[in-house]
């Protein structure tokens, strides 16, 4: 298993560095001059040249790389450059929304998709799997965007129940923070909740066709124990693994919903930098998204080798 784990971290690491080599390179090919883009057109040449050699943008491309990912490795993600204010403040002010919208999405998609899945898989081909299937289907195939207007009409505008736009932090109204994320969770989890809906399904209608199935429905056990007690528990190993790279992804899904709903998380904190070419806060969430999605995928790895030890196996 160590060695399994060595494997995994190397690995990972590399996959960071390549990572934060395509970051700092495909931010470049943005178009426009941030120094430019915060000073206007009518700037002298002379202020434009001191804001550029401030923030280290005169020099090439690999002393600038060189230089913000040692920065980044101490902990220091630069300055904004339109605002001048510490890239890590700004995160930190935006993650925590980002982060509950998140957890919120990932919650409603365990709570409702996994039952939804053994519902189909231990009544295939009557009405809940049709039932399942179709929803699904109807999941994957929605916009979020779009999902998310339709919720605001219903559920906000027309019926009342959940506020519009706006955002209340938890120190504030808890309850109606809880409550202001409700459809965003909702808008953003849809797609991921059918995913793991056929996931779960297809799953266990695997486990349900295995021979120790058989011999625990012919020994007598109620249908009750074998799907929930024996069946639920292997089945669940693959879609850990879903819901955890769903995880990840959903920190990066986040930027539309969270533009629909005006929520203040790094979405729209990264739609605005790139607007005004903030190269430094648009590197920092990228990079930041991209960590956690990496970090996440071997948690994930990890434990589906320790729940599941013919992976571990199979890999070293």
């Amino acid at each position: 298993m160590m060695s399994y784990i060595v494997k995994r971290l190397g690995s990972t690491l590399l996959t960071l560095l390549l990572l934060s080599i395509g970051i700092f390179m495909l931010i470049r090919l943005i178009p426009g001059d941030p120094v430019v883009a915060m000073l206007g057109e009518d700037a002298t040449p002379e202020r434009v040249a001191d804001l550029r050699a401030q923030y280290g943008l005169d020099q090439a491309l690999i002393p600038q790389f060189l230089n913000w990912l040692g920065n980044v490795v101490t902990g220091d993600l630069g300055q904004s450059v339109p605002t001048s204010r510490p890239v890590a403040d700004l995160i930190l002010t935006r993650f925590p929304v980002t982060l509950v919208l998140a957890l919120f999405a990932t919650l409603l998609t365990i709570v409702v998709a996994v039952p939804m899945g053994v519902a189909a898989a231990t009544r295939r081909g009557k009405l809940a799997d049709k039932t399942v299937l179709l929803t699904s289907l109807v999941g994957i195939s929605i916009p979020s965007f779009f999902l998310g207007i339709m919720l605001l009409l219903l559920f906000a505008v027309q019926l009342q129940w959940f506020p519009t736009f706006g955002f209340r932090s938890f120190s504030e109204d808890f309850f109606g923070s809880l409550k202001g994320f409700v459809l965003p969770a909702v808008s953003l989890g849809a797609l991921y909740l059918a995913i793991v809906a056929r996931m779960t399904r297809a799953s266990m209608l695997e486990v349900l066709s295995q021979d120790y199935i058989v011999t625990a429905e012919a020994s007598g056990l109620s249908r009750l124990r074998i799907r929930y007690r024996h069946a639920l528990k292997n089945a669940l190993i693959p879609v850990v693994t879903v819901v955890g790279l769903n995880f990840g992804a959903l920190l990066g899904g986040s930027v539309i919903t969270e533009q629909v709903f005006n929520l203040p998380g790094l979405g729209t904190l990264l739609l605005a930098s790139i607007d005004r070419r903030d190269y430094p806060v648009i590197q920092a969430i990228v990079l930041l998204i991209s960590v956690i999605y990496v970090v996440i995928n071997l948690l994930v790895d990890l434990l589906y080798g320790f729940l599941d030890p013919r992976v571990r196996y199979a890999k070293n």
